[in-house]
């Protein structure tokens, strides 16, 4: 048995850049002062012993590193201050136990190692990430007892990168040896590498003056030779900030280190682009570049010259010239490779042609809807640039299904608003406004997934980078879930309709599926999702919300539409008796004389009974009859429920008809009493039942609200079970999903309007009876054990308040969750959709009080993104350009 994974190394990899300022105040804190771009890296411990927050995302049912990666994040948001722009990214990995000690040892050397490199690195295939961190992990092996030492440590994250590596040592030109080792790996395809200095070191060199010959116990080596120090200065053009800048640097050379370093030659050059002023020096040392950078140094931005003669410095350094060897021969003229068919094409390339001829097209005859165009080529023309490059692929992977979609229906729909045009169709404004409004709703959907998935610091010539991404999309998870999304539509897709989702994350908000209509036929579906970033570190609860919400809108003959017909007319059958015949009436028998008991008893058979039975077949035929088309399907059938309500109830309509018709069992009664004191008895009574339909029928905003209420209720109930039979979680599990989705309730219910409260509890009862009842442990009881019958001064709004007190309104909805159960089950059987469910519930079975490792759930989690680009790349082999 393999040896068990169990302790976590979870942390956040910071990277800071401090942008312009015309004063810098602040020193910014960090672990590790850098050199290039980014001015600092700090990596952070996510500390899973405590939560300072008490963020449901703490709550521990797996091992899986998501929920503390974002948390971590949150926490670090704390550092904040306005001095600085900063890029996190989650790293973690898993200790073997048997190892703990070792690697215990090496973290302990690394935090006292004064300098340090992360490398970003980037495979050739993805599947390959254990073998390749094992491989670099043979390739450095560590020995306390070495004066010369790598600590070399791989980790995992669900961000752009396939590997990343922190490497720590005491010697400046073994790291860059062991980078330039890693980076020739036949495995590795691209490595970006961030160098930095230990801060600690740094202070310490500059409180005693001196470059540090040891630290910690260990060497150094300072005197290693730097074959060029290269410093990029932006400056404010002052012709006297050359002079400066030489000032300090011959200040430099004239101490001691720079007398012992020998012969350093330093060339000014003035440059274009980025920095006006370009400082090369040749043959200083490490200790040299030790000073520049430490508290206060030339390199750092506590000089003096920051803020009033120059703005950024980006210094880099060439450690050692490169072994290069001399060519063989005449060197072969190099050919361009055949286009492979795993390689990206042109597609998005071809977007941006097409849409810039309508573009053309369009010019000078609708302004507004070039601008549209302009738009759409634009991002098309992004996404080429992520098309055509293999280490960008994922964003491809992310969008390109939904926007390939979203193009084949532009194109249909702008065909069809032509032809209305030339015909003189009055419909043609309304198609183009409507055409108009999903465009921009797409655009802005694909900009902010791109935004925040790439979410890298812009550099950009007079203002400071773009670094304020509000949140960041963990790309990784986010392929996880449209593999998904992708195996739930094919599951419930039983009438092979074309559906594809845009996953769009959004800072705070309630989970909500909205299609974006253009040029679909009714059946046909681009569906975007959105769901608050926080909820997607949240695995175990934002799978079941990703089933629920796309079993919306997949699956026809699932859903049992014909027999929801049935349940909600019985059910407002039941409603129109009850509000014309209340149970406050019917309690109150036992105050009545014997004979107005008897009227009670008889019109309780006569009334009640038969309201129900001919309410049920009216309803059901009103909508069965309409003519529509999509007579069953919600928009339809809601509309022409209530107008078989209101016929039912209006004056001589068939409940008018059933109150004042003397039926015989009344007419045997009567001839038992006086039969002029029975009929007024009888007449007062009937009159009571005839107030309160007029009631009802005056108040239709009540029975609007129950119509609503209950089409919306079992359109969630069906959603519920199809998430409930393709994961089969648990009541409890189903029920947390609920305040993950939601957040802070009371921002978003009133606290007068129960409406929602109540029917999030009738869906929790439905999904405890299912549950209940395939575990063969059903009580049968109803589904509400608190029903409230009683009755005040609020009726006929009572009616709408108890809707879902009713155990006809839970039994109906049972019965209906029951048999769509029934029929979910049966189809998940069918062939090619098991092995759909099956990858499902392996995804969601990792977070379910699972004692995987982290490192076996990332391992699911990357064989879940392969299974997915196999699909999409399926789909991408497929297409058939007309051009």
């Amino acid at each position: 048995m393999e040896e068990m994974e169990r302790l976590q190394d979870i942390r956040i990899l910071s990277l800071y850049k401090q942008h312009y300022f015309d004063q810098y105040r602040f020193v910014m804190e960090c672990d590790y002062s850098c050199l290039g771009y980014y001015d600092g890296i700090s990596i952070t411990d996510v500390d899973l012993s405590k939560d300072e927050n008490g963020s449901k995302l703490f709550e521990k049912k797996s091992n899986a590193a998501i929920s503390p990666v974002w948390c971590g994040t949150a926490l670090n948001t704390k550092k904040l201050n306005g001095q600085f722009g900063k890029q996190d990214i989650g790293i973690f990995r898993c200790i073997k136990e048997g190892q703990a000690e070792q690697d215990k040892m090496q973290q302990e050397r690394a935090r006292k190692s004064p300098y340090f490199a992360v490398a970003f690195i980037q495979l050739s295939s993805r599947e390959d990430y254990m073998e390749v961190a094992e491989k670099m992990q043979k390739m450095f092996p560590y020995n306390e007892q070495c004066e010369e030492y790598i600590v070399a440590v791989p980790y995992f994250t669900y961000d752009n990168a396939d590997l990343i590596m922190l490497i720590y040592g005491n010697r400046m030109r073994e790291i860059d040896r062991a980078l330039l080792k890693i980076e020739k790996l036949s495995e590795v395809c691209y490595l970006h590498s961030v160098f930095g200095i230990s801060e600690m070191f740094l202070k310490e060199c500059g409180e005693s003056k001196s470059v540090l010959e040891k630290w910690h116990g260990k060497k150094c080596y300072v005197d290693d030779k730097i074959s060029h120090i290269v410093m990029n200065i932006a400056t404010v053009g002052n012709e006297t900030t050359v002079d400066e800048v030489k000032a300090q640097f011959t200040e430099l050379l004239n101490t001691e280190r720079g007398k012992k370093s020998g012969n350093i030659e330093i060339k000014y050059y003035h440059s274009f682009g980025h920095g006006k002023l370009s400082v090369d020096m040749c043959g200083a040392d490490v200790g040299i570049l030790l000073m520049m950078l430490w508290p206060k140094g030339l390199a750092t931005h506590q000089n003096l010259l920051f803020g009033r003669e120059i703005y950024n410095i980006e210094t880099m350094i060439r450690v050692e010239e490169l072994c290069v060897r001399e060519p063989l021969g005449i060197p072969k003229k190099i050919k361009l490779e055949k286009e492979s068919e795993n390689e990206p094409g042109q597609w998005f390339a071809r977007r941006v042609t097409d849409y810039k001829n309508e573009m053309q097209e369009v010019w000078g005859n609708d302004e507004g809807l070039y601008s549209y165009y302009c738009a759409l080529a634009q991002i098309a023309n992004t996404l080429a640039q992520y098309e055509g490059f293999s280490l960008s692929r994922d964003i491809f992977l992310l969008l390109f299904p939904a926007f390939k979609m979203f193009d084949d229906k532009l194109k249909q729909d702008l065909k069809n608003i032509k032809k209305d045009k030339e015909r003189k169709n009055d419909r043609y404004r309304e198609k183009m406004i409507h055409m108009k409004d999903a465009i921009h709703e797409f655009v802005n959907a694909v900009n902010s997934v791109v935004y925040h998935t790439v979410h890298t610091d812009q550099v950009f010539l007079m203002i400071p980078g773009c670094s304020g991404t509000t949140f960041s999309i963990p790309i990784k998870l986010c392929l996880v879930y449209l593999n998904i999304i992708h195996n739930v539509i094919n599951i419930l897709n039983d009438k092979q309709y074309t559906y594809s989702c845009l996953l769009t994350p959004e800072l705070e908000i309630r989970p909500a599926t909205s299609p974006i209509d253009v040029g679909f036929s009714d059946d046909d579906r681009l569906v975007r999702f959105t769901a608050s970033q926080r909820s997607l570190y949240m695995p175990r609860h934002f799978i079941i919300l990703l089933t629920h919400e796309m079993a919306h809108y997949t699956g026809t003959y699932v859903r049992k539409r014909h027999l929801r017909l049935q349940c909600i007319s019985r059910t407002l059958a039941h409603l129109l008796a009850e509000g014309v015949y209340p149970e406050r009436m019917r309690n109150g028998m036992g105050q009545h004389s014997p004979m107005e008991k008897e009227i009670y008893d008889i019109l309780c058979d006569n009334v009640l009974e038969k309201i129900q039975e001919k309410s049920v077949t009216y309803i059901f035929q009103k909508v069965s009859d309409c003519g529509e088309v999509k007579k069953e399907h919600s928009l339809v059938m809601t509309r022409f429920l209530k107008e078989a309500c209101y016929e039912l109830l209006e004056e001589k309509g068939e409940i008018y008809r059933l109150i004042w018709t003397m039926g015989p069992e009344l007419r045997q009664k009567a001839a038992e009493y006086d039969i002029i004191e029975f009929t007024g008895r009888l007449d007062d009574i009937r009159g009571k039942l005839d107030q309160n339909r007029r009631k009802l029928f005056a108040s239709r905003g009540i029975i609007d609200t129950c119509i609503d209420e209950l089409v919306t209720v079992y359109k969630e109930v069906f959603s519920d079970t199809a998430a409930y039979k393709i994961l089969e979680f648990d009541q409890q599990t189903f029920s947390e999903t609920f305040s993950v989705s939601e957040g802070n309730q009371e921002l978003y219910h009133e606290d007068k309007n129960k409406t929602y409260d109540v029917q999030r509890d009738v869906r929790k009862a439905i999904i405890q009876r299912l549950t209940e009842d395939e575990k063969g442990n059903s009580t049968g009881q109803d589904l509400d054990d608190t029903e409230d019958t009683s009755y005040d001064s609020n009726w006929p709004d009572d009616l709408k308040d108890n809707l879902f007190s009713y155990s006809w309104t839970g039994d109906y909805l049972y019965e209906y969750a029951a048999r769509c159960a029934e029929e979910i089950g049966k189809i998940m059987m069918t062939a090619g959709k098991q092995e759909l469910v099956d990858e499902i519930r392996a995804i969601y079975d990792l977070f379910k009080d699972s004692e995987a490792s982290c490192q076996k759930i990332y391992e699911k989690l990357i064989e879940a993104i392969s299974s997915y680009e196999r699909k999409v790349t399926e789909l991408y082999k497929s297409i058939k350009d007309d051009q």
